[in-house]
């Protein structure tokens, strides 16, 4: 520091740090260091659109920067990895999707199933991500099986067979308005939660193997009749010489 000169609060170099009228102070006396174009007016900076702060060295955005995205420029976000935009808006981030959501556990992992969270919670999610995150329970602009398309700024129904490949493991993907069908081979069902066609347990529907026992099997069942009794022609039940044979 100069001899005679002090390092005041507001940063101006001065012989004294009393306060001035800034009227009677113009710009050649000031010493303030002004940021990014700013200029000096007494002991304060007058800041350029797009700054502010003291010295001007704080960039102004006037739309907030989104998922931790931090303000660099006159309206300028830098984004962390996976997000883009002018807010930071725009999430391509991929992971894993989920089905169900319970007591904020995630549960219902779609087998080989990677997409971004717009597309899983725009669709069959419920979660996505990991660590997990909760979708939307009613997502927007947009209901459930529809996206949004900048474009033409109108909602645009989602070909989940072709937009999740693997969607439908084991069975053939049906494409409808807001929505998607697995057709599973005979003997087997969806399972709504992991999305897999598995084996039907025919021996849990009612009326099956009467006057016998039902063995499940893969993808069918057979029945073994009881003492007295033979198979049915079908094959769904025993009958036999006593009054209370199948009717």
């Amino acid at each position: 520091m100069s001899p005679n000169r002090c390092l005041c609060p507001t940063g101006q170099i001065a012989s004294s740090c009393a306060s001035r009228d800034p009227q009677s102070t113009n710009s050649t006396s000031c010493m303030v260091s002004c940021l990014n174009g700013g200029t000096c007016q007494g002991t304060r900076c007058v800041c350029p659109s797009g700054f502010q702060g003291p010295y001007c060295g704080q960039p102004v955005c006037r739309r907030p920067c989104l998922n931790g995205g931090r303000c660099t420029g006159p309206n300028r976000c830098a984004c962390n990895y996976g997000f883009n935009g002018n807010q930071c808006q725009g999430d391509y981030r991929t992971g894993p999707c989920f089905t169900q959501l319970q007591s904020n556990v995630c549960k219902g992992q779609l087998i080989g199933v990677v997409c971004t969270k717009n597309l899983c919670c725009s669709t069959i999610g419920r979660a996505w991500g990991k660590p997990c995150e909760q979708c939307p329970e009613r997502p927007a602009p947009c209901r459930r099986g529809f996206m949004y398309n900048q474009k033409d700024r109108k909602c645009h129904d989602v070909d989940e067979c072709a937009a999740i490949p693997g969607l439908c493991i084991g069975a053939k993907c049906s494409n409808t308005l807001g929505s998607y069908r697995c057709q599973c081979d005979e003997g087997q069902t969806r399972n709504p939660v992991s999305n897999i066609c598995e084996d039907t347990n025919e021996c849990s529907q009612t009326g099956l193997c009467y006057n016998g026992r039902c063995i499940n099997t893969d993808g069918s069942f057979r029945c073994v009749c009881n003492p007295g009794f033979s198979l049915s022609t079908d094959g769904t039940y025993c009958t036999g010489q006593r009054s209370d044979i199948h009717q």
